[in-house]
């Protein structure tokens, strides 16, 4: 059965100011904005996404009443009234809530200096929260919610026409390269890093899959990288790869045999199959992709000449101090590995630069033990200079 049209609920105390969501989220599907006093039954289980303002202050009859079971102060307890309300009369109906918030970094400094969206989301028993007027590089806020939206409607017409099948064929919704040589290891890949595609997503109608898609697989480098990770394991520069991508046909032909399509293709911005990476690097190599010198040279004129190689011998990725994935890579001895509480046991190890791990107590804290002698080192030769 073919997926129905998505659909967006936007629900704002301040209508007017939140109509800019029919404006840019035209291209999604139908887009409907409500207060919270005027949301019906029909608005509720016709949407994909219900996007609910974080602050709901100009609520009136909310606040006219006395009972305080009646009384949902911001976006997260309306979200949790509303997913119920579902649950009980139309559970048949997979629906993703998000948050959005032009006070995201304040909500997240309050639970903590290292919450992420997608860690906010997950403690809030959200599908995902959203910073107004911000967004991922390479990725707007209406491309977001269009992707969560249409990979919501995808679940619902796989649920409508195959309601008993016990297992959900992550095949078809990671739309993994069948033909592809290396698309037996991109699926171990996948297995790796426990989908639950099975019990779970059948009891969710599809909904866990959504949620480990967005919570534990898309932020973090896993069986699939995103283009600082795939510069790196190119052995380029972070810009000039983002530069060709943008104006070198030849690179998007060539990446785009190992690029991801399938469902939030486009949440975080572009992602490539590490296995289909690594496929690629073989190639291009002639079955060296080890060796750094035989790399670059081959990126560069196989690729694309308007690469620049990254003259670094053992370059890694790096985490800020809020634990986010920055542009600048480094050398693998100038960095020590943490262990964020969040960080899942299958994706790529974490890296901090030594100076940023000792500047800040708690991430030190976070730092392997088996690297805590050479941040000591570091604490011990900075404080005698």
């Amino acid at each position: 059965m073919a997926a129905k049209k998505p659909s967006v609920l936007i629900i704002d105390d301040r209508v007017d100011e939140a109509r800019f969501g029919e404006a840019e989220l035209a291209g999604v599907g139908t887009v409907r904005v409500r207060a919270p006093d005027d949301v019906t039954d029909t608005d509720l289980v016709a949407s994909s996404v219900v996007l609910i303002d974080h602050r709901l202050e100009d609520w009136p009859a909310r606040d006219a009443l006395e009972s305080v079971c009646l009384k949902p102060r911001d976006g997260v307890a309306l979200a949790g009234v509303l997913r119920s309300y579902l649950d009980q009369d139309h559970r048949d109906r997979p629906v993703a809530f998000a948050l959005y918030s032009g006070q995201l970094r304040d909500l997240a400094q309050s639970r903590g200096p290292h919450m992420r969206e997608h860690t906010i989301a997950h403690l809030t028993n959200l599908e995902w929260v959203f910073a107004k007027n911000e967004a991922p590089p390479g990725v707007t806020f209406p491309e977001q919610v269009a992707a969560l939206a249409v990979a919501m409607a995808k679940l619902a017409a796989r649920n409508a026409s195959s309601r008993r099948a016990a297992t959900w064929d992550l095949r078809n919704l990671l739309l993994t390269p069948r033909s592809a040589s290396w698309a037996a290891r991109a699926m171990e890949d996948v297995e790796e890093c426990h989908p639950p595609y099975r019990d779970l997503a059948t009891d969710s109608r599809g909904l866990s899959i959504v949620r480990w898609l967005l919570h534990r697989i898309l932020p973090y480098p896993c069986f699939l990288l995103d283009e600082r990770y795939l510069a790196v394991r190119l052995r380029v520069t972070l810009p000039s790869l983002r530069a060709a991508l943008a104006d070198d046909e030849r690179l998007r032909r060539k990446l785009r045999s190992v690029g991801y399509s399938g469902i939030l293709a486009r949440f975080l911005g572009r992602r490539w199959w590490r296995a289909g990476v690594d496929a690629l690097m073989w190639d291009l190599t002639d079955g060296d992709p080890f060796a750094p010198d035989a790399l670059r040279k081959a990126a560069t004129s196989k690729l694309s000449k308007t690469l620049k190689p990254l003259r670094m011998v053992d370059p890694v990725v790096t985490l800020d101090e809020h634990l986010r994935p920055t542009d600048v890579p480094a050398e693998l001895g100038e960095c020590v590995e943490v262990q964020p509480d969040d960080w899942p046991p299958y994706a790529e190890r974490a890296w901090l630069r030594i100076e940023d791990a000792v500047a800040d107590p708690l991430n030190a804290a976070l730092v392997l033990s088996t690297d805590k002698t050479r941040l000591n080192k570091h604490r011990k030769a900075t404080s005698h200079q």
